[in-house]
Parts: structure tokens; sequence; C-alpha cells
């Protein structure tokens, strides 16, 4: 089953404690690049939450959104030590009247009072982690599970239009392969000009003959390359039959597909089979284009 690279899913799960919503986008990318934006309190399950990733997609940028409108994550409670502030009060008192200061702003105020640490103090009432965790794991599930679907429709498309594709670059191959016994007599008639300018000149240079031939023969010869690009192709369509990450290897096989086209159009002057080859690579284009978004 082919799978694009490209998708989308959101979740949304809220309770008397929390209240998150989830978004997850992915787009293509050559290797498995996770960028996650949460609150800073839930950084402690960064990893955790790369593996849920990981555990669904295999290829792709992945843009992991996670907001929270909960004010019970990290909450911290004010405790008053009644206690402290009192004796705290007394002891103010008592120097002040040791000190027979009768002036109103002598007397203890509550500034004073609570420069001491011990009077008020922060008991936080952090959620527990597991459950925290429990709750975004089941929610990115859920937006991860849509992305899936989206990447497999995608998929479903994609393969259409490559099967399409790989099966019209195979018949302009058929045609190319037509046209050799075209070019075959392109190389016979170049040889023999040449042995003809050599006897006009009444000079019978065998080792010159030979290399003519050769190089001829060398230049003008395209089987090997035929029987590649239909080793390619059969590869290609083998592989496009595979439930596993496809995307690279189909990468691969299209560069081999275009490095084959290059060398025909190189060897060949016959104006069919340059015209073929165009062809050729406008199609290996559009399947290359295709092949960035495959997992």
């Amino acid at each position: 089953m082919i799978k694009s690279m490209t998708g989308f899913g959101k979740s949304h799960f809220q309770d008397e404690n929390v209240n998150f919503n989830i978004e997850i986008k992915t787009i293509n990318s050559r290797y498995l690049d996770i960028n996650i934006k949460m609150p800073n309190k839930l950084n402690f399950f960064e990893d955790k939450i790369k593996n849920i990733v990981k555990s669904y997609i295999n290829r792709g940028r992945v843009d992991v959104y996670i907001k929270s409108d909960s004010r019970n994550i990290g909450k911290s409670n004010i405790v008053v030590d009644l206690d402290s502030a009192k004796k705290m009060y007394d002891s103010l008192r008592l120097i002040s009247n040791h000190l027979s200061l009768s002036d109103k702003n002598s007397e203890p105020n509550l500034s004073e009072i609570l420069k001491n640490e011990d009077i008020l103090t922060y008991e936080s009432q952090d959620l527990d982690e597991e459950y925290l965790y429990n709750i975004v794991k089941n929610t990115m599930e859920i937006a991860l599970s849509d992305v899936v679907k989206m990447r497999v429709f995608e998929g479903e498309n994609l393969y259409k239009d490559l099967n399409s594709n790989i099966g019209k670059l195979n018949a302009y191959v058929d045609e190319v392969n037509n046209n050799i016994s075209g070019i075959k007599e392109e190389l016979r008639e170049k040889i023999y000009k040449n042995i003809s300018e050599i006897l006009e000149k009444n000079i019978i240079d065998e080792d010159r003959l030979a290399n003519e031939i050769v190089y001829y023969a060398d230049k003008v010869d395209i089987n090997e390359e035929i029987t590649r690009l239909y080793s390619h192709i059969l590869h290609f369509k083998r592989v496009l039959e595979s439930s596993e990450s496809i995307g690279k290897k189909l990468d691969f096989i299209t560069q081999e597909l275009l490095r084959e086209t290059n060398t025909i159009a190189s060897k060949s002057s016959k104006i069919e089979i340059i015209n073929l080859v165009i062809e050729m690579k406008t199609i290996i284009e559009k399947i290359k284009e295709q092949v960035q978004n495959i997992e």
C-alpha cells in the first residue's frame, strides 16, 4: 500500500482537569523529521511523543501542535502559615514596645510580616504524569489515525498516476527498441562512407578501418541501455506493489531510468529516437516529482 507523505489530523480531549487540542501536519522530507510544539510543562515526555509518531509514520516532516487551556497543569496553591504570621506580628510588637515606639508607623504592617518566606508558600499540585501521558497519547493516536488515512488516500491517487506513467514509459521504450534496426542501418552507412574515403586516397589502413568500425558500433549501440530500462521498469512495478516504505527505492530506480535514457540520447543521432527520448524524459520527470511525496 502506497502512502503519501502529505497528511493532516486533529483531535480534542477535555475533562474536569485538562483541555487538549492536538493538530498533526505532515509533508514530504527525505527522512523522518519530527517537530513538537507544546506547553513547557509537558516537555518531560517529548521523547515518548516522538515514539508515538514513529509507530505510525516512517518518513516525512511531522509537525505536532499540542495546545492546552488546562489551568490545572502545574497548578500551584498558596499556603498561608497563620501561626508563623501571628508569631512574626507579636515579635514585631514586642520590639516596638521595648523600644517605646509610639508612632503609628512603628506598628507592624503586612508587608513586613510577608517578608518572612515561611508565611506564604506555593504548594505545587501537578497532575499525575501517567495520567497526562495517557491522555496525550490517546488524543494523539486519534489525530495520527486521521493523518494515516489521508496519506493512504493520497497514496492511492499517486499509485494510479505512477502506474499510468510507468506504462507510458514502457511504451516509449518499445518504440525505441523497434527503431534499433534503423540505427544499425545508419551505422552501416557511416562505416561504408568512411571506408570509401579511405579507398579514394588509395590508403588501406586496416587498423584505422577496424577502429572506425569499433568506434561507431560502440557509439550507437543502445541494446544494453534498452535492456536495463526494461529491467528498471519491471523493478519499479514490483516495488510499487510492496507494502513497505518504498519512497527511497522508487527514487533510486527513477534516477537509473533517467541515466539510461540520457545515455540513449547521447548515442543516437536519429531524429525519431531523439524525439522519443524527449517524451521519455518528460514522463520520468513526472514520475520523479510524484515519487518525492511517497513515504
